[in-house]
């Protein structure tokens, strides 16, 4: 084989590959932006807790911390799939072979994954944040009714 060959070939064995590997370490990269962010939304729900136990649901509070902790767990996982992912794909690469049925298979059902992980987040993202926005507008009202009587009490003196 002429050596313009070898590259042509090189190029055909890797084509399926290389956009694999890309889109892999992107959702590598995605997948520790949702982590941290999950950490968050934990120490979000965290600091208002207070608040938001003394005006929610209890148990709507806590089945939400259940799905965030759910969630946490879930993007560990899914995280440490996507790792060893690429780390298949990368040894492909290396070795200049063309995908596998298998492993295009496991892309697939990573991608399908992480769509239903992002979807998952956004759902429990939209709720601690209503939570939370409600439970801070009632502390703000109630702070504001006590500045209000702190008020009419310095006037009738």
């Amino acid at each position: 084989m002429q050596k313009g060959n070898e590259n042509v070939v090189k190029n055909v064995t890797s084509s399926k590959i290389l956009p694999m590997y890309h889109e892999a370490k992107e959702w590598n990269s995605t997948m520790e932006f949702y982590s941290d962010s999950l950490l968050g939304l934990k120490n979000i729900l965290d600091r208002y807790l207070d608040e938001i136990l003394q005006h929610e649901n209890l148990d709507e509070i806590r089945e939400c911390a259940m799905l965030l902790q759910d969630l946490r767990y879930t993007s560990g996982l899914l995280l440490e799939e996507i790792k060893s992912h690429l780390g298949e794909l990368a040894e492909f690469q290396d070795k200049e072979k063309e995908a596998t049925p298998l492993l295009a298979k496991e892309h697939l059902e990573l991608k399908k994954k992480l769509a239903v992980f992002q979807d998952d987040f956004k759902e429990i993202k939209k709720e601690i944040f209503s939570i939370t926005e409600h439970a801070i507008e009632i502390s703000k009202e109630e702070k504001l009714a006590v500045e209000l009587e702190k008020i009419k009490v310095a006037r009738n003196r």
